[in-house]
């Protein structure tokens, strides 16, 4: 073998990189099992809260210690194997940002009827599709109205930028630019909540092109609170901010309580000044625009921080030698400036009651938005407080709705700047406002987070203003997004809400666990029986993949779902096919007198090409399942693609060192690949599978018709991530049938469809239904859950909202979710197109290698055939009374599916290829038997194999993946079948060349 020492460095490498990135796993798992115990009371119950206070409280500081490296928890945290939500509990939710709002606040509320018109039928019209919004938008105006665009949206907010000389497509640039605006102010606006909001591992992310935002919460206690927190309206406000010295008296006092009660810090002369610029310094970065300009002073504040990190004396006279953690933690002498990793201690100080009674009713204290920027090295995050100046009626001096423009531009230095307009409400009271201000801060609140505190240098009299500082571009950009929050609202709605209790989640890594465990085992044990030494090889090969599995996914911090453990599960199945492949060929070359040694390496050379195309068509099917699918099929997806790579690169490469290693002196009694009993195993076979594929032709025909028949008459049970709808997990303390069930909950969904089974368990159910599937507002949902709850309860049960196994007579909802008919139609579609996608790219694949469109389209047919199977079984399964659901994860098992089906395909059609080019003349229906018959012991082996570890996944599991892996049953099944009996019979009739 030529670079082995390449294989072993690279392997030695990857590993190495593994067990790096791994480890910060365990760190994470062991810091949280710390918080646990500390939270944990004498009851064994944990207060959340305070762990989570507890995490917060080491988030900044160091605690793993590697290769002279400290990492901080944060470091941690972001570098850990996460898990899913399916796997750990918490909330997935997809909002969605409605451009028509956006466009009835460009137009100012134009009531122009067909402008009106167009906006609702654009709105109904892409439900399911891909079609801009803009775009649909305009077509149905264009047919409804002999007026440009320019006649609705020229006006007051949109001047300079529109007029009524203006252009469709100039007009179409500025809405397209403000609806994606929009939704980038949304999804930044969301970030600031959620990385606020108190959990671990965040996710938010854009679906481009789609105007949704998906965003998922591990571990949430709470969906209420995460409902309304994500779809309130974003508030921006003005207001005046006190300085220092006008808050010192309140933050004596605040001090001396907490001295009094001995919560002491540092004594004040121990104290060093991480840097803030004065009042004097900040008023000299103003800049002008029509006369007055505000100026954000933080890159004042900067400028000292990286040029005085050591001075002494930090406080004031004020301060006390024996001072509380409100004092001795500011880093600065000029204003309350915390390191971020303090700002924790901070608010709970703040949030005592004790506390908040001596802060007096005017005042209320708001922390920046982002940390104040500092290049220094090794220089700490710091986050400043700024005391508001509140009124007497809680209403902001000015509010966000009079800003009529905001952009970013430059000032007369060419530094980044922002230029905001306002109406004339608004330039009155701004006017007012900045009059009395001269000198001092005004607050840019959003959020009650401070996103900017300019300080005025002269009253602004005409509404115009420029807001100057240390901004780079983006900064400036993103500050002129968010003063449009007011002008141009963009509310979000929420189309699709998974909450997944924590008790659910539990039960699925115990699930997962098992199945891995399991399946792992049944396969080191066969391989041994029937491969002897070399088995042993494929194990350490199969070792390998898992490992390298696990180490990638977590070094790119990708999330290990319960599809994706359904990934790796049947990769330990499906890995086994190549040291299958490469097994019986040296067994072959053996019993043809070959050397061991040259057995070996010609066992190597001949399997090479079919592992390769086998992969390669796998990984399509993986790669369009990850490009196209959504949720947890990307999961899928990805752990599939990664499990193929590291399975290749394992089974070929590292089993290749081994084995020569072992066979340095070709002594036999060293490495061996078979037992007595499996050395001439389906050896000698002579079956002429040909003449029989009428008969499988005829088989397969009345199938699959008594499966359409079937679908006719019941249809599939679509998922609700297919039809859309709302479906609930209810756990109960004793069995209740879903017969009973289902009558006693239709009724209260006014007897809309409803469907009711039951899930892993007989006292477990699941209820889906469509009753006010049209309305995707908080109320419907509160509604539907509402009647759901008078529905069970019906039965005589008491509902329970804790999330631990109910009481006898009691019920508790484990999990909900709820898809919009939109997202529903995506899905939907999305799933088509993968399928699709798939299909076209492995017959040009096939064709590629193979050269013969018969080839190509045999592959194909085979594989509708196995599409078709697979749909049929389930339609029979539910006529028969077994119900399995027809969703996103289906769609996997389906593609799945097909990339396991084309993998025997090409096996048996490269072996053709192979015995075509050495045979030439012979009768092809001669060479196709002999290529089948020489390939079934690959074939039924590696079929073995893989239906013993999904039939363990489909025993341990777990309800979520019983459709997936019933699916996979009779996939691999049907796929071994069709390579045999569909895909080659079919070749050999579309080919009408002699010789046939």
């Amino acid at each position: 073998m030529k670079n082995k020492g390449f294989v072993v460095l690279l392997t030695i490498v990857v590993s190495l990189l593994c067990i790096y990135y791994l480890s910060f796993t365990f760190v994470a798992q062991s810091i949280q099992k710390e918080a646990t115990a500390a939270t944990k009371a004498t009851d064994g119950s944990i207060d959340y809260s305070e762990k989570q206070r507890y995490l917060d409280s080491v988030w900044n500081e160091p605690v793993y210690n590697l290769l002279g490296m400290q990492y901080t928890y944060q470091d941690v945290k972001e570098t850990e194997l996460n898990l899913g939500l399916d796997l750990q509990g918490g909330m997935h939710v997809t909002l969605e940002v409605s451009p028509v709002d956006i466009l009835k606040g460009l137009s100012g509320n134009n009531q122009d009827a067909a402008f009106q018109e167009a906006l609702v039928e654009a709105k109904q019209n892409i439900r399911g599709t891909q079609i801009s919004y803009v775009d649909e938008f305009y077509r149905l105006f264009q047919e409804k109205s002999d007026n440009s665009l320019a006649y609705i949206f020229s006006n007051a907010t949109n001047r300079g930028r529109i007029s009524l000389n203006s252009t469709d497509e100039e007009v179409l640039d500025v809405i397209r630019t403000e609806v994606e605006s929009a939704i980038d102010r949304s999804f930044n606006i969301l970030r600031t909540r959620i990385d606020r909001f108190g959990t671990s591992q965040p996710n938010i992310q854009r679906l481009q092109g789609t105007g949704r935002i998906q965003i998922e919460l591990p571990g949430v206690d709470n969906p209420e609170r995460v409902r309304k927190l994500l779809q309130g309206v974003a508030k921006l406000e003005f207001w005046e901010v006190y300085e220092i010295n006008e808050i010192s008296p309140t933050l004596q006092a605040i001090n001396d309580l907490l001295v009094a009660e001995g919560e002491t810090g540092l004594d004040a002369e121990g104290l060093t000044d991480g840097g803030s610029a004065s009042e004097d310094d900040l008023s000299s970065l103003l800049a002008e625009d029509d006369n007055t300009s505000v100026s954000d002073p933080a890159d004042s504040l900067t400028a000292e921080a990286d040029t005085d990190t050591t001075a002494e004396d930090a406080l004031d006279s004020a301060f006390n030698s024996q001072v509380s953690p409100l004092f001795s933690l500011i880093k600065s002498q000029y204003g309350l400036v915390y390191d971020v990793k303090d700002t924790s201690t901070i608010n709970r100080i703040l949030e005592r009651e004790d506390v908040q009674s001596i802060i007096p009713a005017n005042m209320k204290l708001l922390w920046s938005v982002k940390p104040i920027k500092n290049e220094a090295v090794n220089a700490p995050e710091l986050l400043e407080l700024h005391a508001i100046k509140t009124t007497r009626t809680g209403k902001a001096p000015l509010t966000g709705e009079v800003i009529t423009d905001a952009r970013q531009e430059l000032d007369q230095r060419s530094r980044p700047a922002i230029s905001m307009q306002m109406n004339a409400t608004g330039a009155k009271n701004w006017r007012r406002l900045t009059g009395n201000n001269i000198g001092r801060r005004i607050a840019i609140v959003l959020d009650n987070y401070v996103y900017s505190a300019p300080n005025v240098e002269g009253e602004i009299p005409n509404g115009s203003s420029s807001i100057t500082g240390n901004f780079t571009i983006e900064e400036a950009k993103d500050l002129a997004n968010i003063l449009k929050a007011g002008a141009l609202p963009a509310p979000t709605t929420i189309v699709e809400d998974v909450v997944i209790g924590p008790t659910l989640g539990k039960a699925a890594q115990q699930q997962g666990i098992i199945s891995i465990v399991a399946g792992l085992a049944i396969v080191i044990i066969f391989m041994v029986i029937y491969y002897a030494k070399g088995g042993l090889i494929a194990n350490v090969a199969l070792f390998f993949n898992i490992f390298f599995i696990l180490g990638i996914l977590a070094q790119l911090s990708a999330s290990l779902t319960l599809p994706g453990i359904a990934g790796i599960v049947l990769t330990i199945g499906m890995s086994i096919d190549a040291n299958v492949l490469i097994f019986e060929r040296i067994k072959e070359e053996l019993r043809n007198g070959a050397g061991l040694k040259a057995a070996i390496s010609s066992g190597y050379a001949k399997a090479y090409s079919s592992i390769i195309d086998a992969n390669v068509t796998t990984f399509i099917t993986g790669l369009f399942l990850y490009i196209l699918g959504q949720g947890p099929v990307k999961g899928f997806a990805i752990t599939l693609m990664i499990g193929i790579a590291c399975s290749f690169f394992s089974a070929v490469f590292i089993t290749r060192v081994i084995t020569e290693a072992f066979s340095k002196k070709g002594d036999k009694s060293k490495l061996s690949f078979a037992n007595a009993f499996s050395r001439n195993a389906l050896v000698g076979l002579n079956i002429d599978f040909i003449s029989k594929r009428k008969m499988a032709y005829i088989f397969s025909g009345i199938f699959i018709t008594v499966g359409i028949v079937a679908m006719f008459i019941k249809g599939l049970t679509l998922g609700v991530d297919f039809k859309g709808g709302r479906s609930f997990i209810v756990s109960l303390n004793e069995p209740v049938a879903p017969t009973e069930m289902k009558s006693a909950v239709a009724p209260y969904f006014e007897n809309e469809g409803t469907e009711v089974k039951t899930y892993g368990a007989n006292n477990v159910l699941k209820i889906t239904t469509s009753y006010l599937i049209e309305d995707e507002t908080d109320a419907a949902d509160s509604q539907v859950k509402q009647a759901l709850i008078e529905g069970v309860s019906s039965l005589g049960l008491a509902y329970s909202d804790l999330t631990s196994a109910p009481e006898t007579g009691q019920f508790i909802i484990s999990s909900s979710s709820k898809v919009s008919a939109t997202i529903a139609d995506d899905i939907k579609n999305s799933s088509y197109e993968s399928a699709l996608f798939a299909l076209i790219s492995i017959f040009i694949y096939i064709l590629i290698r193979f050269r013969k469109w018969q080839f190509g389209l045999g592959a194909i047919v085979a594989l509708f055939h196995d599409t078709l199977f697979v749909l049929s079984a389930f339609a029979i399964a539910g006529l028969l009374g077994v119900s399995f659901e027809v969703d996103q994860v289906f769609v996997a098992a389906i593609l799945t599916i097909i990339g396991y089906s084309i993998n025997d395909t090409v096996v048996v059609f490269d072996r053709i290829r192979e015995n075509l080019g050495i045979k030439t003349g012979s009768e092809k229906k001669k060479v196709f038997n002999e290529s089948l018959n020489s390939t079934v012991s690959r074939t039924l082996i590696t079929s073995v194999t893989t239906l013993i570890v999904v039939l363990v996944l489909f025993i341990f599991g777990g309800a979520a993946l019983k459709g997936f892996s019933f699916a996979l049953l009779v996939g691999i099944l049907i796929g071994t079948y069709s390579s045999i009996f569909i895909a080659t019979p079919v070749v050999i009739d579309l080919d009408n060349s002699k010789n046939d």
